[in-house]
């Protein structure tokens, strides 16, 4: 199975369990539902007061109108004049404390010829007639008196069934200032902008009231108020004018503000039917819109990526076009989506042929340098004792490689029954070419030493072999001694290497600073100098390579001889083997888990002698 399945499927197994998700087309058609209520709402309320201004302008055009009517009529009757003077003249001539009781049977009194004159009559029936539609609610004659401030009733229309009057011929109110201010107000307003019928009969008629100009003309005016007596009301008034330009009163017109509103009302009823279905027929649109302009290529997506996966995990490495087949032509965000899904797929394609193919190359190597490293183990004495039945002497090595491989290695082999060959040496470099080039090295080495040749010889005849064939340039520093088994004398050679530490006796071990000879491979035609020492029984000599003083902690310090020395001198061990583990105990703690950069080879021998036979 490829690195790149296992990964996949170590995903599938770590990823948590999936739960059921909330369809994105279900949001979308909510939030599209969400807008068309909220557009829905808001243009039902401002449509409902739209039309509720709309319909009390309505009801004010349609009063104004119907005053224009009953005006026309009024002035046709004749005497109509006289009779709004009169009922002017009774009201402002009688006692104010008579007046004061508008509803007494003594101030009716007053007007009851007047009620019961034909003109008055006449007044009635004209202002009675149902000919004015069902929105006017009362059609009435008034004056307004500025002196008392109030509008004094000329004539009503018959309301009810029962054919009473509301307010009675010589019925007054009395009216707030504002509502005649604002009625003052609208008049000259309107004849300020010349909306008139006629300018030019009235210019001698002009009055001053509190420095406001008004002209008694056929100009239309509208209040709109609220009273305990009628309620809500909107009222449109005409001014009464005679072909002589004189103002005879007004005609006034009230229609309910209820009726208003109950007239908008059924407008926005029809509004709002025809709005909800028009918003119906935009959600379904808009619905259907973004269901097949978003919701399905995502789907899509979604569905050709749960495919890829799937085949892949199943082992299928050969379709590839997942995505590319999906065809979204959308020319926006969704369709680069896909496009980018499609080439990443190839992508992943090549990279999963060439990490198979490194995978295999690389478990190739690694199974070629497991076997190297093994060969090169092959070649190092590894079974301790290496020589049962010798009593005289204990010996004991370990190499520890930076890499699968090292270039470090160590020997030892009899001569002869009296003569023991020690080498240690580390090779230049790291991997399978120092490692290459330490069998080499190891193997020119060890048949030179088997001729019986002395150190110094050894190490020449080495040097010349080596450089003869080393086209890459490689060393190797080389520590060689001979010991006699017999005397504990030591003749040796150094080329290049670590200094040996010895300890004479049950003395300390001490770091022995011999004169160095080039590296081997470094240069054709050296001569190698030789020097002894003697080992008395019970000595151990100690040879290592530089991965041991050279090891590295955190914070960069060397390990370094001082504390190699210091170590051997902890337990003054003679067994080899316990001094080799105290040693890579004591470099494991220093460096505290950081990586090796380079080989650790260490050799020590325990020399008994003859007495200890």
């Amino acid at each position: 199975m490829s690195l790149f399945k296992k990964d996949l499927q170590k995903t599938k197994a770590n990823r948590p369990r999936r739960r059921r998700r909330k369809s994105l087309s279900k949001a979308v058609r909510r939030l599209v539902l969400l807008v068309a209520l909220i557009v829905f709402l808001a243009a039902l309320v401002i449509n409902f007061v739209l039309s509720s201004f709309e319909m009390r302008g309505i009801m004010a055009l349609s009063g104004r109108g119907v005053a224009n009517i009953v005006s026309s009529q009024v002035l046709q009757i004749d005497g109509v004049k006289e009779y709004c003077k009169k009922v002017m003249e009774i009201y402002r001539s009688m006692p104010e404390d008579i007046r004061s009781r508008g509803e007494s049977e003594e101030y009716r009194a007053y007007f009851r010829e007047l009620e019961d004159s034909a003109i008055y009559k006449k007044l009635v029936d004209i202002l009675t007639t149902s000919e004015y539609g069902e929105l006017v609610e009362t059609v009435y004659m008034a004056m307004y008196d500025e002196e008392t401030s109030a509008v004094v009733y000329l004539a009503d229309s018959l309301p009810d069934f029962m054919g009473q009057h509301q307010c009675r011929v010589g019925e007054w109110e009395e009216v707030p200032d504002e509502e005649i201010r604002t009625f003052m107000y609208d008049w000259v307003d309107e004849l300020d902008t010349g909306l008139t019928d006629d300018t030019e009969n009235v210019s001698d008629t002009e009055a001053e009231t509190d420095d406001l100009i008004y002209k008694p003309v056929t100009a239309i005016v509208t209040y709109e108020g609220k009273t305990e007596k009628y309620g809500s009301m909107i009222t449109s008034g005409v001014a009464i004018i005679d072909s002589a330009g004189e103002l005879c009163g007004y005609t006034m017109v009230d229609v309910p503000v209820l009726l208003a509103q109950v007239t908008a009302g059924l407008v926005v009823l029809i509004y709002l039917v025809a709005l909800a279905v028009i918003t119906l027929v935009v959600l379904f649109v808009g619905r259907v819109y973004v269901t097949r302009r978003i919701v399905r290529p995502i789907k899509k997506i979604s569905q050709a990526a749960e495919n890829y996966a799937s085949d892949r995990l199943n082992g299928d490495s050969q379709t590839s076009n997942h995505f590319e087949v999906l065809n979204i032509r959308t020319k926006d965000e969704l369709q680069d989506l896909t496009e980018v899904m499609a080439g990443m797929e190839k992508d992943l394609g090549r990279y999963e042929k060439d990490l198979m193919k490194a995978a295999a190359d690389r478990e190739r190597i690694q199974t070629e340098l497991n076997l190297a490293a093994n060969i090169q183990g092959s070649m190092l004495p590894s079974q301790f004792p290496p020589f049962p039945g010798r009593d005289d002497f204990e010996i004991y090595a370990s190499m520890t490689p930076a890499r699968e491989v090292g270039g470090d290695f160590y020997d030892f082999f009899l001569i002869d029954e009296d003569h023991l060959a020690l080498v240690i040496a580390d090779v230049s470099g790291k991997g399978v070419p120092a490692a290459l080039f330490m069998m080499v090295s190891k193997i020119v080495l060890h048949d030179f030493a088997t001729l019986g040749l002395s150190p110094s010889e050894v190490l020449r005849r080495t040097n010349e072999k080596i450089c003869a064939s080393n086209p890459f340039d490689m060393f190797v520093t080389v520590w060689l001694g001979i010991l006699d088994l017999k005397t504990g004398v030591v003749t040796a050679g150094n080329a290049g290497h670590e200094y040996p530490v010895i300890r004479q006796g049950n003395g300390d071990f001490e770091l022995m600073h011999d004169r160095h000879g080039l590296v081997i491979g470094a240069m054709d035609g050296i001569v190698y100098k030789e020097y002894t020492f003697t080992l008395t029984p019970g000595s151990v000599l100690f040879l290592y390579t530089d991965g041991v003083p050279e090891a590295t902690n955190k914070e960069q310090e060397l390990y370094g001889t001082d504390r190699l020395v210091e170590a051997l001198n902890r337990e003054k061990q003679v067994d080899p083997q316990k001094i080799l583990q105290e040693v890579q105990e004591d470099v494991e703690r220093f460096v505290e888990g950081e990586a090796q950069f380079d080989d650790l080879t260490m050799l020590c021998v325990h020399y008994k002698g003859q007495s200890q036979i």
